[in-house]
């Protein structure tokens, strides 16, 4: 996969090859694909979550924290040990 990094997943996550060449790859939850709409729902879901549970107003980093630790996790292709202490998780 991506630059032989290794993803951790809990059993009901799998990854299959995909259809689109070599390095295309399906990542499916109880065998069934994950789509980016589905993945939208759950990242709003998640942000309204933390802005609930720590909100900005009352000086917490709400969900700013969380979209900032996806971006970095997005960017760098993997979660490292480093941006797991980054970001405190």
């Amino acid at each position: 996969m991506t630059k032989g990094f290794t993803y951790y997943f809990p059993d009901y996550v799998t990854i299959e090859k995909g259809k689109h060449g070599p390095r295309d790859y399906v990542l499916k939850i109880n065998g069934e694909p994950i789509l980016y709409r589905e993945l939208a729902n759950i990242c709003a879901f998640l942000a309204n979550n933390e802005e609930t549970r720590f909100p900005q107003r009352e000086g917490y980093f709400g969900k700013n924290k969380l979209i900032d630790c996806l971006v970095d996790a997005m960017q760098e292709e993997h979660v490292s040990y480093e941006l797991l202490v980054k970001h405190q998780i």
